[in-house]
């Protein structure tokens, strides 16, 4: 653990104000109490943030029992909504069976990804160029037709909709492909 601040240490460092009237502030000073008064991880190197109520935890510690129960002391402060444990344990504690997924994903965050663990390619979207000029050549040539045509408007609106429909409809199609 990093050590604590005394009462005088803001007064001896100026360009450091600690406000504790900030409740992040004063959820990551009792996460940290709490983590020094617990005797499985008064030794380990646990960084402490919060933000908005919810308590992280970033760090290495040297075993998965360590990370555990770093992760229950901060769940059990007063006034942690929730917590976000991206601790991570040295190489040399091995492998736990039981790890949740979602640890297993963090923990494995700021290391390069395998060849087989990369994830799918998204869809590429195709341009087509065709899409936009059609539908406004549509719709612009709807009150030519109305007015200078002296055409009933509703058959001409009700072609102009059924082009557009078709129009997006292959474009949705062609994206989802």
């Amino acid at each position: 653990m990093q050590p604590l601040p005394d009462d005088d240490f803001s007064t001896r460092h100026d360009g450091w104000p600690c406000n504790l009237e900030d409740r992040d502030a004063r959820l990551v000073l009792a996460a940290v109490l709490d983590l020094t008064d617990d005797a499985r991880t008064r030794h380990e190197p646990v960084r402490v943030s919060a933000q908005n109520d919810v308590v992280i935890l970033l760090g290495t510690v040297a075993s998965w029992e360590a990370r555990d129960a770093a992760a229950a002391v901060a769940r059990g402060t007063p006034g942690a909504r929730d917590l976000c444990n991206a601790l991570r344990v040295a190489e040399d504690a091995g492998d736990r069976a039981d790890v949740d997924e979602f640890d297993r994903l963090v923990a494995t965050m700021d290391r390069p990804l395998a060849e087989d663990e990369m994830p799918a390619r998204p869809l590429r979207r195709r341009r087509d160029r065709w899409t936009v000029p059609v539908t406004a050549s549509a719709w612009g040539a709807l009150p030519l037709a109305i007015g200078a045509g002296h055409l009933p408007a509703l058959p001409i609106l009700l072609v102009v909709l059924a082009v557009t429909f078709t129009v997006f409809s292959i474009k949705a199609r062609s994206l989802l492909r």
